[in-house]
């Protein structure tokens, strides 16, 4: 035959290294890595080789490093190493926030607020806030 065969046409799965906690590696099969979303793409390969510098002098720096390449701080990359060391891939996937487009404040201060400030008083508001 000159053409691929059928068992070389099928996507091989691939296996990717999640950390434990127990610092031992754990390894997930990943049928096809291209399936995934781009962002988990990105991170898993970030995670992957930042991971290659834990327990080193470098690892700090690496960190740093990382949290360029995904643009998020380096407190948001810790939290994406533990979520990605407690949960594999889902880990790495954004989460909506369970509080999203609720408001912060409470209402009786909300009201507060706007009515200082229809009435004139935003030094007043501003002392207060404070």
């Amino acid at each position: 035959m000159n053409g691929p065969s059928s068992e070389s046409a099928k996507v091989k799965p691939e296996m990717v290294l999640r950390e434990s906690t127990e610092a031992e590696g754990e390894w997930e099969i990943v049928q096809n890595r291209e399936a995934l979303p781009l962002e988990v793409q990105r991170r898993l390969e970030v995670m992957q080789s930042l991971m290659v510098y834990q327990g080193t002098d470098r690892y700090a720096q690496m960190q740093r490093q990382a949290a360029r390449k995904l643009g998020i701080t380096v407190r948001s990359v810790q939290r994406l190493v533990k979520s990605w060391r407690e949960q594999g891939l889902a880990g790495l996937t954004k989460k909506r926030r369970s509080d999203r487009g609720t408001a912060k404040t409470s209402q009786e201060w909300q009201n507060f607020i706007v009515k200082t400030y229809q009435e004139g008083n935003r030094a007043l508001l501003i002392l207060q806030l404070l």
